[in-house]
């Protein structure tokens, strides 16, 4: 097998082993025992784009040529492994996988807890890990016994192997997440969570079809991808629809103080070609003044690092506030709306409200003509 290996490598060698226009090709292995690993599931993180690798663990992948992505490989029996790639970068001939083993508090996790306990712990995973108002009649987790539950002086962790699977009829998609993180502070009020996903677009009638359109366009536009592109390209047209400004916490943890500013006045610059860092000092406080929502929807729950949130109000009307914060200081987005460093914010209001019911693969196309 090693010498099929070789082979390959040298094969590879002659064409081409790193991105040619817009594709790459490479063997995966075993790291120990340098063996090619066929069924590795190789897929860019938060699209609809992916591959397996064959009987000799060859792979070929088209990316975007234009684009800083991350590449995931995923096998039941290896740990999973991410590698981020910039424009035109290799990624090697062969890539090394680690097998992976199960761990023992694991077995005991899921055997001490009696059924209405993790019935409890179910529920409230689905609704933060969905989102609090999602539709449950559409969407669904659909192998939800993978599922492995820890609780620690009221921290709920949550965690799995394999990969979750979420049917979104609503958006049209059938979502693997490969849950890295889950950690729910407060019952309920805060929560940590962190993972890869794989968006596979789903088939239709020409009126299914139609609907998943303008769902999709219509959470889009309620995104805060939808602003940070419309930053990043400064679509002032777009830009027209939202408000800014500053808050801070007080005393006792709660946003106050808002400061309403210019667009224009927020520090922005391009630290490379696409990629924008924009300077705060305080809580960006963003208002969406185009969209409306349903007051009982939202709560007072953020997506954070160190388990802190502030209470928030939305505005009059039901117009959706979304507040954001970093100890570094930044935000790093590209051209295309996406969050580069989200393991250095902290979020609550809005946006921090909509969870993987409403999640769209990075390679979604806007449609400008799209009608809601």
């Amino acid at each position: 097998m090693i010498k099929k290996i070789n082979q390959l490598i040298c094969f590879l060698l002659l064409f081409s082993h790193v991105m040619v226009g817009q594709s790459i090709k490479a063997i995966v292995a075993d790291a120990e025992t340098h063996q090619a690993i066929p069924d590795v599931f190789v897929f860019l993180d938060n699209s609809s784009t992916g591959s397996i690798t064959d009987e000799q663990g060859v792979f070929t992948l088209k990316i975007p040529a234009d684009q800083s992505v991350e590449l995931v490989f995923s096998h039941l029996n290896y740990e999973l492994l991410s590698l981020s790639l910039k424009d035109g970068e290799s990624i090697g001939d062969t890539i090394f996988l680690e097998p992976t083993g199960i761990l023992l508090n694991e077995a005991v996790v899921t055997t001490k807890a009696k059924p209405r306990v993790r019935y409890r712990w179910l529920k409230r995973f689905r609704d933060e890990f969905l989102g609090l108002d999602y539709d449950k009649k559409l969407i669904r987790l659909v192998n939800p016994e993978i599922l492995l539950f820890e609780q620690n002086k009221g921290v709920l962790k949550v965690s799995s192997k394999e990969s979750l699977i979420i049917e979104n009829k609503l958006l049209g998609y059938r979502i693997q997440f490969f849950l890295t993180v889950f950690e729910s502070y407060n019952n309920g009020g805060d929560l940590r969570y962190h993972g890869k996903v794989f968006f596979e677009p789903m088939k239709g009638t020409k009126k299914e079809m139609a609907r998943y359109k303008r769902n999709r366009s219509k959470v889009y536009k309620q995104s805060n991808r939808r602003f940070f592109a419309a930053l990043g390209q400064q679509k002032t047209a777009d830009l027209a629809n939202y408000e800014v400004g500053y808050s801070v916490f007080n005393k006792t943890g709660q946003i106050v103080n808002y400061e309403p500013m210019s667009i224009d006045a927020l520090e922005i610059k391009e630290v490379r070609k696409d990629v924008y860092e924009i300077a705060i000092n305080r809580i960006l406080t963003i208002t969406n003044n185009q969209s409306k929502i349903k007051q009982a929807g939202i709560r007072n729950m953020g997506t954070t690092l160190d388990s802190r949130v502030g209470d928030f109000k939305q505005t009059q009307n039901n117009i959706p506030r979304s507040y954001l914060w970093s100890k570094e200081g930044r935000i790093v987005v590209n051209k295309y709306g996406t969050i580069l460093n989200p393991l250095e914010l902290e979020e609550a209001g809005y946006w921090s409200s909509l969870r993987v019911a409403s999640l769209l693969p990075l390679d979604y196309k806007v449609r400008a003509r799209a009608k809601l």
